[in-house]
């Protein structure tokens, strides 16, 4: 190795969030079975919180499942990644966004911090007692700090995102419904005084010709009553 790699090396293991000890601990804790990682981090919580057991009844059976499938993978990922912290950010971050679409079954951002702790006990267990207690505990707390803080990030980003969508799908849709896309009169929509003297104006010729064509059948009437060659003063109509 020449001295430049040693060198970024160096610089590379010395800004990692987790100890290299810790890494290693990490790594050999998921050469144990870790098939149902997930589901006992999950089952961890369910058994503590009230309000994430009617969030997992919410989900139903299926989508409990494969969530707890997805957050195996995530941690399966991370581990495998271990040397590299800026794929363990994305990939907890796009975990995070994941879980916005969740929200309508019960899902709640404090929920992070105890599947934080679910996971670092698990990681614990796994280790099976090859190391020291502390060490584990501390290499399994730095590796979820990393993570959450990602993940946190992702799921807020996300929601805002989401917010900003809605926000505008609804003022589309209010400018949408006030205008007249049929060609008809919205009549809760406010009128200027000049189209209100319109109106009245309009409404007063209509009431005028009404009157006169009451008043046209009347001499019409009258007239047929009346003897020839007598003449009528009949007043003319309007518009004629």
């Amino acid at each position: 190795m020449s001295s430049l790699t040693r060198s970024k090396s160096l610089r590379k293991d010395c800004s990692h969030p987790i100890s290299s000890q810790g890494r290693e601990i990490i790594l050999q804790c998921f050469e144990n079975p870790h098939s149902e990682f997930g589901n006992k981090v999950l089952q961890r919580i369910f058994e503590k919180r009230v309000d994430y057991q009617k969030y997992v009844y919410a989900l139903g059976k299926e989508r409990t499942y494969q969530m707890s499938v997805r957050l195996k993978d995530l941690v399966e990922e991370v581990v495998s990644k271990i040397f590299d912290p800026d794929y363990i950010c994305e990939a907890s971050r796009a975990y995070g966004e994941e879980h916005v679409e969740l929200k309508m079954y019960g899902f709640k951002p404090d929920f992070w911090v105890t599947i934080a702790d679910a996971i670092t006990i698990e990681g614990v267990i796994l280790d099976m007692a090859n190391h020291q207690p502390a060490d584990t505990v501390a290499a399994w707390s730095q590796l979820v700090a990393m993570m959450f803080s990602a993940v946190r990030d992702g799921y807020y980003s996300a929601l805002r995102r989401h917010r900003m969508s809605s926000k505008r799908c609804l003022q589309r849709q209010a400018t949408q419904e006030g205008r007249n896309t049929n060609g008809s009169v919205n009549v809760m929509a406010p009128v200027s005084s000049r189209e209100r003297a319109a109106l009245l104006e309009a409404r007063s010729m209509n009431g005028s010709m009404r009157i006169s064509r009451t008043q046209d059948r009347t001499d019409t009437i009258a007239g047929a009553a009346t003897p020839s060659g007598t003449s009528t003063n009949r007043p003319r109509p309007i518009f004629e």
